[in-house]
């Protein structure tokens, strides 16, 4: 990594830097019950007010939404705006930490571990010391920063979906919650459930997970108390040290609680789902109805696959990679199992083509597909001279000449703006591996132990304020 007066001054903020970040990532900003002003709950609320306490400490405009959704916070001149996207709201703390609290920070052998520490508490600090470099360094720049703030970007996006209502998007648009070098686009997505047929009535309920977008990695199973059933499941179960397995009689109840490995939707790959674990192992009962088996049997089948080949869809995108299918929250709902599901898939697919696939698979086992939501895909394009520019700062402050732009599976604020490119808060090669220190399934956003590598970070944040600099300079000259 090139050194120069710039990295100096993040080396030398490094303490705060991690204070502050450290600070951002305690609060346990998970979307929570709205309130007046607060429409992503109190904990996120908290998140946005801290984050924009400390532009506002260090002199810098800060702007909240009057519904509560976001903050804003400006520093500089000119014709044109570069904007800096992150969100302060985090996925579920999840379980299977090993080094920390998920919301109790530490540093741990060059790694700070905490949830949201990348995923994108990260980009919030990163986007106040680029302000910072540019006004203490007297950076020239000839352009205004607009920081957004968002609230809301794991369950929704209606935080940047309020700001473009009401506020006129930036020149270029940089979100730093990807990964580096540089994406030129996201894939689509569509969530939605998979609803069973009404036969459920020795599985009482079949619970697991808070979100769409982590694979399920935790889930308890609740039975009828038989001892038929019972003994059943203790030979099924023996040995399987991802299974455990309790009784009530007294209640009339089973309990079956099955493990699996958390992963972001957007790459599954090492992911085990638990509900597959444990709708497998159930469906396998005889000491069960043939009717309760046929419907577990088929959810076993529907998570089988996170790249969509259960459901009809698997298959690959040109730049974009493999669709994915992932589930990431299981329920029953008046007798009926619901699974949710997260697809991803590139260009040139659409929701729409791939739809009656889905449907045409998940009716042939009698269930049924409901949607929630779903948008297509977005391609910057490889003609835009911007990228190659953006590109070439990597390469030359790096020393990676053979840095090249991808597509990604993961959705960011980039998708929803004009001119957006999204990248990353870690550099690879800079720093420790997080996977070395702390093991497989642990370190990576929406996992266990997320954590960011401190001197990969710093790294990213030069490269950040780089390509603020350098998109200012191109839209001035352009």
């Amino acid at each position: 990594m090139q050194h120069d007066r710039i990295t100096e001054y993040l080396a030398a903020h490094r303490k705060e830097i991690l204070e502050r970040l450290s600070a951002l990532c305690a609060i346990p900003s998970v979307e929570g019950v709205p309130s007046e002003g607060k429409p992503f709950g109190e904990q996120v609320d908290r998140a946005l007010e801290a984050a924009r306490a400390m532009f506002a400490e260090e002199g810098f405009a800060t702007e909240r939404d009057p519904e509560g959704r976001f903050v804003l916070a400006s520093y500089g001149e000119g014709e044109h705006t570069i904007g800096i996207f992150a969100h302060a709201d985090v996925v579920p703390a999840g379980n299977g930490w090993a080094v920390t609290e998920p919301f109790a920070p530490v540093e741990h052998e060059g790694l700070l571990v905490a949830r949201g520490a990348e995923d994108n508490k990260g980009g919030v600090i990163a986007a106040l010391y680029l302000l910072k470099a540019v006004r203490e360094l007297s950076l020239p720049l000839g352009a205004r920063l607009l920081v957004f703030i968002g609230g809301n970007e794991e369950s929704g996006m209606s935080d940047i979906h309020g700001f473009l209502k009401t506020h006129r998007p930036p020149d270029v648009s940089l979100v730093p919650d990807n990964d580096a070098p540089l994406s030129l686009g996201e894939k689509g997505r569509a969530i939605g459930c998979l609803v069973s047929p009404p036969l459920l009535s020795e599985v009482i309920d079949f619970t697991g997970g808070d979100a769409y977008n982590v694979v399920l990695d935790r889930v308890r199973v609740t039975l009828l108390y038989s001892e038929p059933l019972l003994a059943s499941l203790i030979g099924l179960t023996e040995g399987r040290e991802e299974l455990s397995l309790s009784a009530d009689p007294e209640a009339g109840r089973i309990y079956l609680d099955a493990r699996g490995r958390s992963a972001h939707a957007a790459a599954p790959a090492g992911s085990v789902n638990a509900a597959a674990v444990a709708a497998e192992l159930l469906a396998s009962s005889e000491a069960l109805s043939v009717d309760e088996r046929g419907v577990l049997a088929s959810a076993a089948l529907f998570l089988s696959d996170p790249y969509g080949g259960t459901l009809g869809i698997a298959g690959r995108d040109g730049p974009f990679g493999g669709r994915t299918a992932v589930n990431g929250m299981v329920r029953v709902r008046g007798g009926r199992l619901l699974l949710s599901e997260d697809i991803r898939y590139g260009i040139p697919a659409t929701f729409a083509e791939l739809y009656p696939a889905i449907a045409e698979n998940v009716e042939a086992e009698d269930w049924e597909a409901h949607l929630v939501s779903e948008g297509d895909g977005y391609d910057v394009g490889d003609a835009d001279p911007l990228a190659e520019v953006l590109l070439a700062s990597y390469r030359r402050l790096t020393g990676v000449t053979d840095a090249k732009p991808y597509r990604s599976g993961g959705g960011t604020y980039a998708r929803h703006l004009p001119r957006a490119f999204s990248h990353g808060l870690t550099v690879p090669g800079i720093g420790p591996s997080p996977a070395a220190i702390l093991g497989e399934g642990h370190g990576d956003p929406h996992r266990p132990d997320e954590c960011i590598p401190v001197e990969s970070y710093l790294a990213a944040m030069r490269i950040l304020i780089e390509y603020a600099q350098v998109a200012a300079d191109f839209v001035n000259n352009e």
